[in-house]
């Protein structure tokens, strides 16, 4: 009878455990460095994650608990892992835990990578509203703080030269700023990314405007 009894109970312990390790389990899971919009709701924000390095991306709009999710940085992370229960005729959402980062990976700046907010142009830091522009594929394209703008640009490692070819029509309080930016633009012939901030300089190396760096 007792013999019955501890194989009862060590048969009970081994689906236990083996529930466990079902439900609850740690894995490595990348973090790309830039959020998307959710697929059910354009209005929120969702990671972007994958299991394997040579995985593709796939939206995530769950949470992990005990991450600090930062934009432009790529992570790769260890996190506990735990299916909760779910009666719908889906698949059950991983919760996650995070138990530590392994590793995290600051995307380094490039041009063409999301938004320049105009800070400073000609050493005039107090702009009433900023110019912002884009770049991609030889065009710059932004506001000039009051009309919208798109224009031709020649780039290479550090030569920088560009025209603006249409512009909006508005009048605004901001004009002056405008003008600034619109009349400036033209002599930028070099840059250099600096941290998070961008120097459009003349050819002499002397600075013009100066840019800081935002988010798509």
């Amino acid at each position: 009878m007792k013999v019955r009894l501890a194989s009862v109970v060590l048969v009970f312990s081994f689906l236990w455990f083996t529930s466990c390790q079902l439900l609850s389990s740690e894995k490595i899971i990348y973090v790309k460095n830039a959020s998307v919009a959710c697929a059910d709701d354009a209005s929120q924000k969702c990671l972007q994650i994958k299991t394997s390095e040579d995985a593709p991306w796939t939206n995530f709009s769950g949470t992990i608990d005990g991450f600090d999710y930062e934009e432009g940085n790529f992570y790769k992370l260890k996190v506990s892992v735990s299916s909760a229960e779910n009666t719908s005729a889906e698949a059950p959402q991983p919760s996650y835990t995070l138990v530590r980062i392994e590793e995290q990976t600051k995307t380094p700046l490039t041009l063409d990578n999301g938004f320049w907010i105009v800070v400073d142009i000609l050493d005039q830091t107090r702009l009433p509203r900023n110019p912002v522009f884009s770049i991609s594929e030889n065009q710059i394209k932004g506001n000039t703080s009051c009309n919208k703008f798109l224009g031709s640009l020649e780039l290479d490692a550090k030569k920088f030269k560009t025209s603006i070819a249409k512009t909006t029509d508005m009048g605004c309080k901001t004009n002056e700023v405008e003008y600034l930016f619109v009349e400036n633009l033209p002599h930028v012939k070099r840059y250099k990314i600096k941290g998070d901030s961008l120097l459009l300089m003349d050819k002499h190396n002397k600075k013009i405007m100066a840019c800081v760096y935002a988010h798509d």
